[in-house]
């Protein structure tokens, strides 16, 4: 329809006036051991009359697929890593998520990129973690194993988004520090023994590759206490903060 043209077009040109518009916001991920914070995980907004404020649900599919988000991804590293130096100061050990998007890994210069960002902001790899979102199961897995051994010679942890559970056997195959446990999947818990039985095959085998599981979308008490009952080493969810702005995430009391 045409405000979904307007929109397109609205947020194509913001990419390429410095992506003036966007913002990240960041949500904390916790330690299911201690509750203590153990990273933030970024997510991109954008906001701008007369639109207001758009949620990605509405526009990420097509951008990521769109010439511009190579751009725009480069901001969003280079805003995360900016601001996670800063939030360094006050935990020397968190670590900061990114998600990274296949049109970033396609680019050519990416690895430079990447590591003269870290260079510049002083920002060690270890306290940097990539997510792979959703479209990245869909490239060559070869291509994906040698970007993952690439990273982690950087001493920069990788994590498989939510998706993964899609395709097992990049799960098998790659060779990630992290497995996040979507939002969809944990919602299904409570009701479903044969989801509850994968995820403890999931975490029995992760453990004994050594990965760390994360699960995202723990919204109340109830799913926190549900989940404590596996191999997960970290989630986040509603149950600790929603995403926020940068200032508010750093005011808050567990920070």
């Amino acid at each position: 329809n045409s405000r979904t043209l307007e929109l397109v077009l609205a947020i194509r040109s913001d990419v390429e006036n410095r992506c003036r518009n966007f913002s990240l916001y960041y949500q904390p991920i916790m330690r299911t051991a201690d509750n203590s914070l153990m990273g933030s995980a970024a997510f991109l907004r954008w906001k701008s009359d007369p639109y207001g404020g758009i949620s990605p649900a509405e526009f990420l599919r097509w951008l990521e697929n769109d010439e511009s988000f190579a751009q725009l991804g480069n901001w969003i590293i280079k805003q995360a890593i900016s601001q996670g130096k800063e939030m360094l100061a006050k935990h020397p050990d968190m670590i900061v998520n990114i998600n990274l998007a296949h049109r970033q890994l396609e680019q050519a210069e990416f690895h430079q990129f990447l590591l003269s960002t870290l260079r510049k902001e002083e920002f060690p790899g270890k306290n940097l973690c990539l997510e792979l979102t959703d479209r990245c199961r869909f490239m060559n897995a070869d291509f994906l194993r040698h970007e993952i051994i690439f990273f982690k010679s950087c001493g920069i942890l990788v994590a498989l988004d939510g998706s993964c559970l899609l395709d097992l056997h990049l799960v098998r195959d790659l060779p990630v520090d992290i497995i996040k446990i979507g939002r969809d999947f944990t919602a299904s818990l409570k009701k479903n023994d044969k989801d509850r039985a994968l995820l403890k095959a999931l975490c029995s085998f992760a453990k004994e590759s050594g990965i760390k599981v994360c699960a995202e979308g723990i919204e109340d008490p109830e799913m926190l206490h549900m989940i404590l009952q596996y191999d997960i080493v970290a989630y986040q969810g509603f149950v600790a903060a929603p995403p926020m702005p940068y200032a508010e995430f750093t005011k808050l009391p567990l920070f």
